[in-house]
């Protein structure tokens, strides 16, 4: 179990050929605008169909496609008809280009099934439970704990937050004591936001005790360190 930074349809498919394994993280959403606003015609919305053409929502099917490389990675450019693009009704929900046809990036097939299975897999709440146990897991490896420890009620963390809260500046206290020992271990640097929760930082922690419990229970703070 990863979190996202490390998911990716090559990583996954690696994982499954090499190890026989299956690397369950969230697969990142599509980036593009198209995805993101509402009506949208993003790629989860055309027929991808292999062994034919690609059709867009509205019927019209791909003029052609090949391969595309980008630095290195090797992906399928699909491209639709100019003439029938710019005559589209609903234009302005697949493309903001004035004058190009709508084109389509796709990973190679294989990979492509990959995330759009995953995509959809991550959208269900057996997914998001299987997923919560990572939570669970980074508790027991910053505490040293064993992977079968039974552990302890979430109520302890609670009651240490609020005592710290109790006492004038003792949370302040105890975060610079905490990055002061980061930065000398060179786990932090100085004069930089960075995340306290990094999996090299934690990782590294968990060797020299229990130092990071207070970080984790803080892990969405983007401190400046002095």
């Amino acid at each position: 179990m990863v979190d996202t930074a490390y998911v990716t349809p090559a990583r996954i498919e690696r994982a499954r050929r090499r190890h026989g394994i299956t690397l369950l993280g969230p697969v990142v959403v599509s980036p593009s605008h198209q995805a993101r606003s509402k009506g949208g015609f993003g790629k989860s919305v055309f027929t991808i169909d292999w062994d034919t053409r690609q059709t867009c929502p509205q019927g019209a099917t791909s003029r052609g496609w090949g391969p595309l490389n980008v630095k290195g990675h090797q992906y399928i450019q699909v491209r639709f008809d100019k003439t029938t693009c710019l005559a589209c009704p609903v234009r302005a929900q697949c493309t903001t280009s004035a004058t190009r046809p709508r084109a389509l990036t796709l990973l190679p097939e294989s990979l492509h099934e990959i995330r759009t299975r995953n995509r959809r897999d991550q959208g269900i709440g057996a997914w998001r439970q299987r997923y919560a146990i990572r939570a669970r897991i980074d508790w027991k490896y910053a505490l040293r704990l064993e992977l079968l420890d039974s552990g302890f009620d979430h109520s302890v963390l609670c009651e240490f937050r609020a005592r710290l809260t109790e006492q004038d500046g003792a949370a302040d206290r105890l975060l610079e004591v905490m990055l002061e020992r980061l930065v000398q271990a060179g786990l932090l640097k100085a004069g930089r936001r960075q995340r306290t929760h990094a999996t090299h930082v934690l990782a590294a922690v968990r060797v020299r005790g229990v130092l990071m419990t207070p970080a984790e229970s803080s892990s969405r703070w983007r401190p400046r360190c002095r």
